[in-house]
């Protein structure tokens, strides 16, 4: 699993190297970038910006 908590991030590549190795993913959901590469609940998550709760819950949920 892979944490982006950048708040503001251009097209992530280390993001989409993961995905293609078969690495899930959790972003914020912010501006340019995650949201056009992960598909949220399929290849991992897209957290509203600055909710680390739900971060969280979701980094737990993947350890699952």
């Amino acid at each position: 699993m892979q944490l982006l908590t950048s708040s503001v991030e251009g097209f992530a590549m280390s993001v989409l190297e993961g995905l293609s190795n078969g690495v899930p993913q959790i972003s914020y959901d912010i501006k340019y970038g995650p949201k056009d590469i992960i598909t949220d609940g399929e290849d991992g998550y897209l957290v509203k910006p600055d909710d680390i709760d739900e971060l969280a819950e979701k980094n737990h949920q993947l350890f699952q």
